[in-house]
């Protein structure tokens, strides 16, 4: 059989293509079949990733149990439907390291004997806005950059390593480069998938300018997340999904930011392009709205508060009350705030 591994890269669309693979049966094509459609946390369980909260949360011993019994379910569906084509779908693959890189493909090894490795690449200056807006949801409370370049020519370069530089195939994530404008399409096309289009599921997971400010402030100045905690967790889900739902004003770092990130990345920039045999879209133009740090985030989120106003009537307006413990719930949370947003007045 045929591996397909999609490596992302994080924020290309990959939610996208993962639901949708996940949903659709395509003639002689399986998606490997785990708890989700994004395989990130598999992958952890192969290779032991001790920094997945997959592999935090729950004991090693669990973690062998799941992946064996995943396993075992996956060799009899394979017996039962023999087909040419493995998807596997994992953005975490791609900053994994080369040691990890290895381990899973003599994993797959054990059911593949060929490989086609597929990625999308995101230019600098937008895979870094949609990598904050990201770290945001899943609990930053730092305004930082450090660290976040995505270091093109490492991470490609291992997955050539491994798979063979024959077998990877990189492709720009820019409309104009994709098949029809379309992520789904392009990859579907690429590994020679008979996809029907009206069968996509579409995936948009950006948020406003208004939106990522308010759920910024709240990481800074709030509870932030417990990523070991299911509650914590769970509810930082429903927030998002409020937050998500507000319309605004596009989030973008400060231009001049960028591109010194970009110059001081220059030879990194000039690997991938290479690579890819195209270069990037240039890096877009100015705004009043640009973000160049925290205290910009701040500013919009103050000037939000309407629409914060608006979200809180909506939920109370939801709200339904089935038993009295749930008007006590909701009395609680009405004392909560009125007491949180009570500020003694400046003499």
């Amino acid at each position: 059989m045929r591996g397909i591994i999609h490596f992302g890269m994080p924020k290309t669309g990959t939610s996208s293509i993962q639901d949708t693979f996940h949903k659709v049966q395509v003639p002689d094509f399986r998606y490997f079949d785990w708890s989700g459609a994004n395989h990130s946390s598999l992958l952890a369980g192969i290779v032991g990733d001790k920094n997945s909260p997959f592999i935090q949360r729950i004991t090693p011993e669990r973690v062998r149990n799941r992946v064996a019994d995943w396993q075992r379910r996956f060799e009899e569906g394979i017996a039962r439907n023999p087909v040419g084509n493995l998807i596997f779908s994992a953005e975490r693959l791609y900053r994994s390291s080369l040691e990890k890189k290895r381990t899973f493909k003599d994993f797959l090894d054990q059911y593949c004997d060929s490989y086609l490795v597929i990625g999308y690449v995101r230019a600098p200056g937008s895979f870094l806005q949609s990598g904050f807006q990201q770290n945001v949801k899943t609990g930053l409370d730092q305004f930082r950059l450090k660290g976040a370049w995505p270091r093109y020519r490492q991470h490609i370069s291992e997955l050539d390593a491994v798979f063979g530089v024959e077998n990877v195939m990189v492709r720009l994530f820019d409309r104009a480069h994709l098949h029809n404008g379309d992520v789904v399409q392009d990859f579907a096309r690429a590994i020679g998938a008979d996809l029907d289009p009206a069968d996509i599921v579409t995936t948009n997971e950006s948020l406003s300018l208004e939106s990522l400010a308010l759920l910024f402030t709240e990481r800074v100045h709030g509870e932030g997340v417990d990523k070991m905690d299911r509650v914590s967790l769970a509810s930082n889900r429903r927030l998002v999904a409020r937050l998500a739902a507000v319309k605004g004003h596009k989030f973008a770092f400060d231009a001049a930011m960028i591109e010194a990130l970009v110059a001081e990345n220059s030879d990194d920039i000039a690997w991938i392009e290479d690579r890819m045999g195209t270069r990037f879209p240039p890096t877009g133009t100015t705004s009043d709205n640009m973000i160049g740090s925290a205290k910009d985030i701040f500013a919009h989120a103050r000037a939000a508060q309407p629409i914060l106003n608006t979200q809180i009537m909506q939920a109370a307006a939801e709200f339904t009350a089935e038993t009295p413990k749930d008007i006590v719930r909701f009395l609680d949370a009405f004392v909560a705030g009125s007491t949180h947003m009570a500020r003694p007045r400046k003499r």
